[in-house]
């Protein structure tokens, strides 16, 4: 009898052995944007396996090497804007390692199928990496300057 984790465990291997093999039989092109359930084995085998638990090879399973190429240079060019940025370091900071713990877990889960995590890490990744100075910034500054004493 196998336990729950050994299950959930077995399954995404099997997604993931799905999507290598999708992207193997359409390198450049993949299997057409959104057609990994329609074409994994397992997804058309269990309704509740969508996904292929990885964002990386979703996408190469669906859009091919040209698809996971262009994600993975959007994700370097989000971390170049940041380590570009003239905000506060701490804002920098909470926007890399928002921006660093989104890039991790779409490795191993499909974070990036809710759109509430993807807003909210685009969010605060664009707030950290903007040129000009972001509203917090200027309202923490406001609130310092108005605290001040006259001399």
């Amino acid at each position: 009898r196998r336990s729950l984790c050994e299950a959930v465990t077995a399954r995404r291997t099997a997604l993931r052995r799905d999507a290598m093999a999708i992207l193997a039989d359409g390198p450049v092109f993949g299997a057409g944007p959104g057609l990994f359930a329609q074409t994994s084995p397992t997804s058309l085998a269990d309704a509740d396996a969508r996904w292929a638990h990885s964002a990386y090879l979703q996408a190469g399973a669906e859009t091919g090497a040209i698809g996971a190429m262009l994600l993975c240079l959007l994700l370097l060019w989000v971390f170049g804007a940041l380590y570009r940025s003239r905000q506060d370091v701490r804002l920098i900071v909470v926007g890399t390692s928002a921006v660093t713990a989104f890039v991790v877990h779409a490795s191993i889960d499909y974070v990036a199928h809710f759109p509430a995590v993807v807003i909210v890490g685009a969010l605060l990744a664009g707030l950290a990496s903007t040129w000009i100075r972001s509203l917090c910034t200027l309202a923490v500054d406001l609130m310092s300057w108005a605290s001040m004493s006259p001399p």
